[in-house]
C-alpha cells in the first residue's frame, strides 16, 4: 500500500479499570469482555492493514491477547493518555516509522477504514486526523515520521488537533470514515451500536456473557 514504515498505535488500560461509564449497563465483566473484544477487532484491522501494531499498557490478559494477535506489547510509561501516545511517537521515530493512533474502542473498524487514513495522509506523509462521530474527540491521527506535533487528546481535541496544526504550519488531513468515526464509551453509544448491528453484544463477546443490559435483566 506504501512504500514508508507505519506502525499502529494501540493505547490500552488494564481490563478492570475499562469502559467505566458503561457501570450503570453492564457488569465488570462484561465491560471487560467487551474491551477485549473491541481492542482484539482494533488490533487485528491494524495488523491486516499496515502489518505492524503496538500495544501500549493494559494488564496480562492484554499482553497476551497482543502477542496472540501479533503485536507487540510495550508498558506503559506515561501518566495519562497523551503521554503514553507521546512515547510511542517517539519510539516509532526513532525507528524510522511514522505512526497512527487508534483507539481500543471501535467497535466497527476495519483494515479498509485504516487503508484510508494512510491514504489520506498521502502513504503516510501528511499529518491525517479522523473525528468521532459523537463527542469532537479525535478517533484516528497518522503522525509522519519524526514530525513533532504532541497529542492533545481529550475534550475536543479534533478542533484543538487542527489549531495547533494551523498554529505550528503543519499541513493537515481529514478523513471521513465510519468505521473510525464510533468509539463506545456510553450507554447511548452502546444502543447506537444496537441499532447499527442488532444483537451487537451477542456478536462481540463470549457466549456464556449476557447481551441484556443490567437494567433490563429479568427476574
Amino acid at each position: 500500500m506504501t512504500g514508508l514504515s507505519i506502525v499502529a498505535v494501540v493505547p490500552m488500560k488494564p481490563l478492570n479499570l475499562s469502559k467505566t461509564r458503561l457501570a450503570s449497563v453492564l457488569s465488570e465483566q462484561e465491560r471487560a469482555d467487551l474491551s477485549l473484544a473491541m481492542f482484539s477487532k482494533v488490533v487485528s484491522a491494524a495488523h491486516e492493514a499496515l502489518g505492524v501494531v503496538w500495544v501500549v499498557g493494559g494488564d496480562e490478559a492484554v499482553k497476551q491477547a497482543s502477542n496472540g494477535l501479533g503485536a507487540k506489547w510495550l508498558e506503559d510509561p506515561g501518566n495519562d493518555l497523551n503521554e503514553s501516545l507521546s512515547f510511542a511517537f517517539s519510539k516509532a521515530c526513532r525507528v524510522g516509522s511514522a505512526a497512527i493512533y487508534l483507539p481500543s474502542d471501535l467497535p466497527f473498524v476495519t483494515a479498509a477504514d485504516i487503508e484510508k487514513i494512510v491514504q489520506a495522509s498521502v502513504g503516510g506523509e501528511t499529518l491525517a486526523l479522523s473525528p468521532a462521530q459523537q463527542d469532537g474527540g479525535t478517533n484516528a491521527m497518522l503522525i509522519p515520521k519524526c514530525l513533532r506535533f504532541p497529542p492533545l487528546l481529550g475534550k475536543d481535541s479534533y478542533a484543538r488537533h487542527k489549531q495547533h496544526a494551523a498554529s505550528l504550519g503543519i499541513p493537515y488531513t481529514v478523513c471521513l470514515s465510519e468505521g473510525l468515526a464510533l468509539d463506545l464509551d456510553t450507554p447511548d453509544d452502546l444502543a447506537l451500536c444496537d441499532r447499527l448491528q442488532p444483537g451487537f453484544l451477542s456478536t462481540m463477546m463470549p457466549a456464556d456473557v449476557s447481551s441484556t443490559p443490567k437494567g433490563d435483566k429479568k427476574d
